[in-house]
């Protein structure tokens, strides 16, 4: 019998095709929406948690509720490098991403070490190791968790300046505006973040015997950023288009690896 699959996160989960109100009947918000957004085979649904309004305990409630007997992919977070980076006080920084050594260096900037960076993910990382722990103890016949890669930096410094109020608030606008205090982390460094993030949830994922699938290679450009065509209008996010990459390429992904478990593609 071919297995379904349970895609769980925020945000990012939206550009997989969630769509409808988030608000009750009553007029309380919602604290998740669940959906099927691929018919399949296999069939792919969707788990949208607004964590904010939710108890641990509820969190993994939901997730083990919904996930019986699927395969289980957590698009998760991901973000948390952009919302503590993305502005910054003057002197900026940079590091040598080890993992791609010949990525330029704004000399510039402040060279800090990549470990020191590094340790700034460790919440973060430990967030993502404590939600899989929780999951497997309260369900241990989940027979596959994989950690998806969230989307890739947009490189247009541009697009994402004219953003930043609608996604950040005001404030961080502000901090821009008042003088050259504050500024948007280069492009360069913001894909460092992000690739150093990412690699960061791949050594999470193995080290909890997990699956890491990296994002479709055809949504980064040749520099590595986001290709315009998959752009939301944010900061931040990938669109319905980009979304529809995903899905067909966690479908490749599960149709090579079968029931295998397999640690990364």
């Amino acid at each position: 019998m071919q297995e379904s699959v349970l895609v769980v996160g925020q945000s990012h989960v939206r550009c997989l095709g969630i769509t409808g109100s988030t608000i009750k009947s009553s007029g309380e918000k919602l604290d998740f929406m669940f959906q099927t957004v691929s018919p399949g085979p296999p069939k792919i649904e969707a788990l949208l948690l607004y964590m904010g309004l939710m108890s641990p305990e509820k969190i993994v409630d939901v997730i083990t509720e919904h996930a019986n007997e699927k395969i289980l992919v957590l698009l998760w977070q991901g973000n948390f490098h952009l919302s503590e980076y993305l502005i910054l006080r003057q002197p900026m920084f940079d590091f040598v991403y080890s993992s791609e050594p010949a990525l330029p260096l704004l000399r510039e900037n402040i060279i800090v070490p990549e470990a020191m960076v590094e340790a700034a993910f460790e919440r973060p990382l430990g967030d993502l190791h404590h939600w899989i722990n929780k999951i497997r103890a309260r369900r241990p016949d989940i027979r596959r968790i994989i950690v998806a890669a969230t989307p890739p930096p947009k490189g247009d410094e541009e697009f994402v300046r004219l953003r930043i109020q609608r996604e950040f608030g005001l404030q961080r606008q502000e901090q821009l505006d008042t003088g050259s205090e504050y500024a948007v982390c280069a492009a360069v460094v913001r894909y460092k973040l992000w690739a150093l993030f990412m690699r960061g949830y791949k050594k999470c994922a193995q080290s909890l015997d997990a699956e890491y699938l990296h994002i479709p290679v055809a949504a980064q450009d040749e520099s590595g950023f986001l290709r315009p065509e998959f752009y939301e209008d944010d900061v931040t996010h990938a669109n319905r288009r980009y979304g529809d990459l995903f899905l067909q390429h966690l479908q490749n992904y599960l149709q090579k690896t079968g029931d295998s478990d397999a640690s990364s593609l």
